[in-house]
C-alpha cells in the first residue's frame, strides 16, 4: 500500500475534531488531590523549580487549579536571589494556610556570599506572616545571618508554630560571649532543634530557662551545643520540660562534660527516647555523680541510642538504676566490647540479688563498630549477650547488626527462632551521619534514626 500523500493528510488532520487529552477531562477535584500528592512527595526537598511551579505551568486549565490551591504554596525555599520574588509569590497564593519555611544560606563560597540586607529583608518579608508560620527552618554558615534572624525572633509573635530549627555551622567566627539568643513565645512549638557549635551562640542558662517556659507543649528537644557561661551545678534548679518524649545531646568539642550538665539541669519525667553523640569514656563518671547527687532517675525512657560513645567498666550499677526501663539500645561506631560486658554481665550487687543481666526488658538491640574489623574477643563478647539473657529467661526479640560486623560474628546463628533479624550496610549509616548530623538539613535531626532504618534494613538477613 502506497503512503498517504502529504497534502491529503495535511487536509484530515485540519478537519479532524482536536482530541482532549485524557488528563484534561479529570474533574478538578480530583487534580488538586493529584497536586496534594506531588506536593507531599516533594515538602522536603529543595529543588531547582518547586513542584507547585512545575504544576501550574504544564496548561491554562492547570495553571488556574495550581493558583488556586492556596495548600500547593505553604512549602517556601529562601535560597538564593533568584529565589527571593518566588518567596512573595508563595506567600501571596497560600493564602491563610500555615508554612513550612526553609530559609538555607549555607555553602556559599566567598564569591557567593550575600550581603546582610538580603537575608535581613528575607527574614523581614517572613516574619510579616510569623504568625501562619508551621514549620521554620534557618539555615546558615555565616555569623552575620545569625544576627539578622536572631534580632528579629524575639520580636515576632508565631503562635502556630511546631518546630523551629537554628543550625548554625560556623564555629571559626568570633561572636560575643553571653549573647541571649532569643526570647521567643512559642505556646504550640512541639520541636526545638539548635546546632550551635560556637560557645558564643549558646543560650545562658537563665535564657535557656526562659525558652522552655515559654514551650509548653515541648516534646522534642535537639541540642548540639556547649554551655561554657552556665552557672555552677549547685547554683542550677531543674528546668522543668513535663511533655519531652525525645532528647538529642551531641558533643562537637570533646567534652562531654557539657551535655551531662544539660541533662542534670532538666526534669523530664515523660521522657521515652534518649540519643547521645560523641561521649568519651571520661563522661560517664560525670553522669554517676549526677545520679548521686540529684537522684536523677528516667523512669519512662524506653530508647537509648549512642553515636560514636566509648563506655567506661563499672557504670552498670548506674546505669540500671538511673534508665531502669530501656527496652532498645543503639550502638553505633563505637568499641563494643564494654557494652557488651555491661550486657551480658550477671553480676550480684544490691541492687540486682539475683545477677540478672541489666535492663530485664530489653528486647532489641542494634550494633555497628566503630572499624571494619573486630577482635576475635568481640565476637565472643556479643555471642555471649545473647547466650547470656536467653539463659536469663530475657531473649532478644530483635537484632539488627552492621553487614561486615555480622559476617565475622555469625550472630544469626546464636538467635532462638522467631527472632527478627535485620542487615544494614556501614556505607550507608556513615552517609547518613556525615550528612543529616553532622550537616544537617531541614528535615533531618538526631531523633530520626527510626527513617534510616526504614529505608536501609535488609530484613531478616535476606
Amino acid at each position: 500500500m502506497e503512503p498517504e500523500p502529504l497534502e491529503h493528510a495535511a487536509f484530515r488532520d485540519h478537519h479532524t475534531p482536536t482530541r482532549v487529552a485524557p488528563i484534561e477531562t479529570v474533574p478538578n477535584e480530583l487534580l488538586v488531590s493529584v497536586f496534594q500528592l506531588g506536593r507531599g512527595l516533594t515538602r522536603r526537598t529543595q529543588s531547582e523549580i518547586p513542584f507547585p511551579v512545575v504544576a501550574s505551568h504544564v496548561s491554562r486549565r492547570w495553571r488556574h487549579v495550581a493558583i488556586h490551591t492556596p495548600a500547593l504554596w505553604t512549602n517556601i525555599f529562601a535560597c538564593s536571589l533568584q529565589s527571593l520574588g518566588r518567596v512573595e509569590a508563595f506567600i501571596l497564593r497560600s493564602a491563610e494556610y500555615n508554612l513550612d519555611i526553609t530559609c538555607d544560606w549555607s555553602g556559599r563560597g566567598l564569591a557567593e556570599i550575600y550581603p546582610l540586607w538580603v537575608i535581613a529583608d528575607c527574614v523581614d518579608m517572613l516574619a510579616r506572616h510569623s504568625h501562619r508560620w508551621r514549620e521554620f527552618v534557618f539555615k546558615t554558615d555565616n555569623s552575620l545571618h545569625v544576627d539578622a534572624v536572631v534580632s528579629r525572633l524575639g520580636q515576632i509573635a508565631a503562635p502556630r508554630i511546631q518546630a523551629l530549627r537554628l543550625l548554625f555551622f560556623n564555629d571559626r567566627q568570633v561572636v560575643p560571649p553571653n549573647r541571649q539568643l532569643f526570647s521567643p513565645h512559642l505556646a504550640s512549638l512541639t520541636t526545638l532543634d539548635l546546632y550551635l557549635p560556637d560557645p558564643g551562640w549558646m543560650p545562658t542558662y537563665a535564657n535557656f530557662r526562659e525558652i522552655v517556659a515559654s514551650c509548653p507543649s515541648l516534646t522534642t528537644l535537639i541540642l548540639r551545643c556547649l554551655c561554657p557561661y552556665w552557672p555552677g551545678d549547685d547554683q542550677i534548679d531543674p528546668i522543668e520540660i513535663p511533655l519531652l518524649r525525645s532528647l538529642a545531646l551531641g558533643d562537637f568539642a570533646d567534652n562531654s562534660y557539657y551535655i551531662a550538665r544539660i541533662l542534670a539541669a532538666i526534669s523530664t519525667p515523660a521522657l521515652e527516647n534518649l540519643e547521645l553523640l560523641g561521649l568519651g569514656p571520661g563522661s560517664w563518671h560525670i553522669f554517676e555523680l549526677i545520679h548521686e547527687r540529684k537522684g536523677r532517675i528516667f523512669p519512662a525512657l524506653r530508647s537509648i541510642t549512642l553515636l560514636n560513645c566509648e563506655i567506661q567498666k563499672g557504670v552498670i550499677v548506674w546505669m540500671a538504676a538511673t534508665f531502669p526501663s530501656v527496652t532498645h539500645l543503639v550502638v553505633l561506631h563505637a568499641n563494643l566490647d564494654n557494652f557488651a560486658e555491661m550486657l551480658a554481665d550477671r553480676s550480684v550487687y544490691p541492687n540486682n540479688p539475683n545477677g540478672l543481666p541489666i535492663w530485664p526488658e530489653l528486647r532489641s538491640c542494634t550494633f555497628m563498630a566503630n572499624r571494619p574489623t573486630i577482635r576475635p574477643k568481640t565476637k565472643q563478647l556479643l555471642q555471649n549477650v545473647i547466650s547470656s539473657r536467653k539463659s536469663a529467661g530475657m531473649p532478644l526479640a530483635e537484632l539488627r547488626c552492621e553487614q561486615t560486623l555480622h559476617d565475622q560474628t555469625s550472630l544469626r546463628g546464636c538467635l532462638q527462632d522467631g527472632v527478627h533479624f535485620a542487615l544494614f550496610k556501614r556505607s550507608d549509616y556513615e552517609a547518613y551521619l556525615h550528612r543529616d548530623i553532622f550537616y544537617p538539613n531541614a528535615e533531618e535531626n538526631i531523633i530520626g534514626m527510626q527513617r534510616f532504618w526504614g529505608n536501609n534494613l535488609d530484613v531478616n538477613g535476606g
